[in-house]
């Protein structure tokens, strides 16, 4: 990648680059969101575990901008990274990454 020489650039300049380049991470990391959102439907059965606390199960309730809304069995409202959660089957849960297979 081409590096820009910024020691040139005005405090205006700076600024409105800034800016830019703040909406486009947004921008990005919005859109890798919605990748990993994408295995998931409303309802589906979720776990996922949070830092400090025990594995929650729960419902996927509602797909936000960069989070999901899981309902937990218990009744609590949690909003997570898509990348934390995992499908559940029968109690139990699955990963989503795929496996590297030996052969």
């Amino acid at each position: 990648m081409k590096e820009i020489d910024i020691t040139q650039f005005s405090l205006a300049e700076l600024r409105n680059l800034k800016r830019q380049v703040d909406r486009r991470l947004t921008s990005l990391g919005n859109q890798q969101s919605q990748v990993e959102m994408q295995p998931f439907q409303l309802g589906d059965r979720v776990v996922f575990h949070p830092k400090g606390y025990p594995i929650v199960r729960g419902k996927v309730k509602r797909f936000n901008k960069k989070d999901v809304t899981v309902i937990s069995d218990s009744g609590q409202r949690w909003n997570v990274a898509p990348h934390l959660l995992k499908k559940a089957v029968d109690n139990q849960f699955v990963s989503l990454k795929p496996r590297v297979l030996k052969a």
